[in-house]
């Protein structure tokens, strides 16, 4: 089974927090951490079961120790990276339930070439 989450990126408490509902619970926390995304998805995967998620890199650690804290082992990292250049800014991770440690780090995924035009992998993967 797998479960994929695009959780909110904004801590609760670290910016500026939007009026409208909405807006606010799709960027900020409210309430939803990742040990929440953790627990809930080793709560309904079984053994050998996947969570996929899209974090801010800067936070990968986080999403990290929460995957660890709720019995799933971190098994794949690819960093985004708006251009080959820049630092990344999302971390895509894959974690499994009830699995043995033993982690991969794929190629970086870069966004745009040095002509502001989707990459040749970002332009298949959107099948452009």
């Amino acid at each position: 089974a797998l479960a994929v989450c695009n959780p909110p990126y904004g801590r609760d408490g670290a910016a500026l927090v939007s009026a409208r509902e909405g807006m606010r619970r799709a960027r900020h926390e409210c309430g939803l951490t990742p040990g929440d995304v953790a627990a809930s998805a080793a709560r309904l995967l079984q053994n050998g079961g996947r969570l996929c998620c899209v974090f801010p890199a800067a936070r990968m650690i986080e999403l990290s120790d929460a995957m660890r804290k709720y019995r799933m082992a971190p098994k794949r990292i690819r960093m985004v990276h708006s251009r080959v250049e820049k630092a990344a800014h999302l971390c895509l991770m894959e974690g499994m339930l009830d699995a043995r440690p033993g982690l991969i780090i794929e190629p970086p995924l870069v966004i745009y070439d040095e002509n502001n035009a989707y990459t040749p992998e970002l332009r298949r993967i959107y099948g452009l």
